[in-house]
């Protein structure tokens, strides 16, 4: 068996010299990658079998982080979310966890307004969010997008369901351009709650955690190029992106 003891909380299973098996194991459940891809990770992962005779125990610690930098109302990103995102986090699960960062190409002022990149037009009829006042960050202001405020959504679902936030997001994607009508609908087939989710993001909390997202985003090394971006432990993929797992088993 692979696994040696079993991990404590949280934690990294031990890895004994059986360790080549594991990985291509590992590599080979997600979605076929570009086949160099797959061969690099599998040499990071031979080595550490092939670095000692004796059994190879890697040091207990978190799964593997996978970060998804993107905001709401991106075709590129919906596209990714309702159709890659939940089978990365289920295929990976035992490893890694998957985080979404919702801020991606949204900055902000000098005098603290948030502007967001895709406006009203792109996504019709010229109106906010259902159910919610225009953010605080741009009350009084005629070109209000919905984008900021979905993407306080997405933060304020995360925040109260770290465990059940993607089927939602996934879904309410996978119905772009109209993201925000689908939202209700989706959170009540898994669950959740939409009505506590929309008085977060139109509060104080829902501005903390745009907050905490605008740092997070600001904080990469390198800065995103782009809209999906994914960081697998803090090595960026750029357009080696569909190798997220490929890497995540690499890391681990």
């Amino acid at each position: 068996s692979v696994i040696g003891a079993a991990a404590p909380a949280g934690g990294r299973p031990t890895v004994r010299a059986d360790a080549r098996a594991w990985s291509r194991g590992c590599v080979e459940r997600g979605p076929a990658v570009h086949s160099a891809m797959r061969r690099a990770a599998l040499l990071l992962l031979w080595a550490a079998a092939a670095a000692a005779a004796r059994p190879v125990a890697w040091p207990w610690h978190a799964k593997v982080d996978i970060a998804l930098y993107a905001e709401a109302l991106c075709p590129y990103c919906a596209s990714y979310l309702a159709t890659k995102a939940e089978s990365l986090a289920h295929d990976y699960a035992d490893i890694a966890r998957l985080r979404l960062v919702p801020w991606g190409n949204a900055r902000a002022s000098p005098n603290g307004t948030v502007v967001c990149q895709h406006g009203e037009a792109e996504v019709g009829g010229g109106e906010g969010m259902k159910g919610a006042p225009r953010s605080p960050s741009r009350a009084g202001h005629p070109d209000y997008s919905p984008q900021c405020a979905l993407n306080r959504l997405y933060a304020c679902l995360i925040d109260a369901e770290p465990v059940n936030w993607l089927p939602v997001v996934a879904c309410a994607s996978g119905r772009y351009p109209d993201v925000d009508a689908a939202f209700d609908k989706c959170a009540r087939r898994a669950g959740v709650n939409a009505t506590a989710a929309r008085a977060c993001a139109t509060g104080k909390r829902g501005a903390a955690l745009e907050s905490a997202a605008m740092r997070d985003t600001d904080a990469l090394i390198p800065a995103h190029a782009y809209v999906p971006w994914i960081v697998v432990d803090g090595l960026a993929l750029g357009g080696a992106a569909d190798a997220a797992g490929v890497v995540a088993c690499a890391a681990w």
